[in-house]
């Protein structure tokens, strides 16, 4: 079965309707879609409004009365660490880290522009202690909600192409990956392996890392794919990149959305 479920419409940052991201999935051939809107945050202009979030859940009860027995449609939210939405409405919910809190309260954006990252080391007094508190945030998001999916696990790298910030090499970030990587495989969460990276030019590697993977797959972890789509033609790109890499780090199975369960299926 093909299933996607990290997707963006234009109830938040995406630039296509619900419908016609549907569509685009029909179209593709998936079994399973799911809609992941980023739930409303006052700091995060990329998150829907609040008065909007029942119009997007009643948007999606509509299209999958439309669309019965042509495709699986759920009902999904990616909420950010620091202002988590639950509504009761949600058949799963993405759980990530977009921002970090200061000691003084103030919050930054990390995955946003290099200017704002900037900003966060300055703040912080050292990339380091950026990272270091991007993985506070991220256990504390695991252990306190437990989020159906890890969103993006190490997406602090996000700006960090050709190590403009910090060496990924270096024994402190290895160190910080590890941390991850065993923060999501205790919390039982599924992690997303998240193809957006894919389609960064100075990346050209999913989120989370193809090390971070590798342990991932020693600590047994369960991963999903995903697209981070927002535009209807990228609801399943990179899929078969990132297969390839998951069996060549040996995982045999990803899970799915089917049925209204979490179950695996061969890779």
């Amino acid at each position: 079965m093909l299933c996607s479920l990290h997707t963006h419409s234009v109830f938040c940052d995406g630039s296509c309707t619900l419908e016609e991201m549907t569509r685009a999935a029909v179209r593709l051939g998936l079994d399973s879609f799911g809609f992941s809107g980023h739930a409303p945050a006052p700091y995060d202009r990329a998150a829907m409004v609040a008065e909007d979030a029942e119009k997007y859940l009643d948007e999606i009860a509509r299209l999958k009365k439309l669309f019965s027995g042509a495709i699986e449609l759920y009902a999904g939210m990616e909420n950010d660490a620091l202002h988590p939405f639950e509504p009761s409405r949600l058949d799963y919910c993405i759980g990530s880290v977009h921002y970090i809190r200061d000691d003084a309260g103030e919050i930054h954006c990390i995955e946003s522009t290099p200017a704002l990252f900037s900003a966060a080391i300055e703040a912080f007094g050292s990339v380091q202690s950026v990272v270091d508190r991007y993985c506070e945030t991220m256990e504390q998001l695991l252990a306190t909600h437990r989020p159906d999916i890890v969103g993006h696990l190490d997406i602090i790298a996000k700006l960090n192409g050709g190590g403009r910030f910090f060496d990924e090499n270096a024994p402190w970030y290895r160190r910080a990956e590890e941390r991850l990587a065993l923060a999501a495989a205790r919390s039982g969460c599924i992690t997303e392996v998240n193809t957006a990276g894919l389609r960064i030019a100075a990346r050209r590697a999913p989120y989370p890392s193809p090390h971070i993977l590798a342990l991932l797959r020693e600590l047994n972890a369960p991963v999903i794919l995903t697209a981070d789509a927002h535009r209807a033609e990228d609801i399943a790109a990179g899929f078969d990149e990132a297969r390839v890499l998951l069996r060549s780090l040996g995982f045999r199975t990803t899970m799915i959305l089917h049925n209204g369960r979490f179950v695996p299926e061969e890779l």
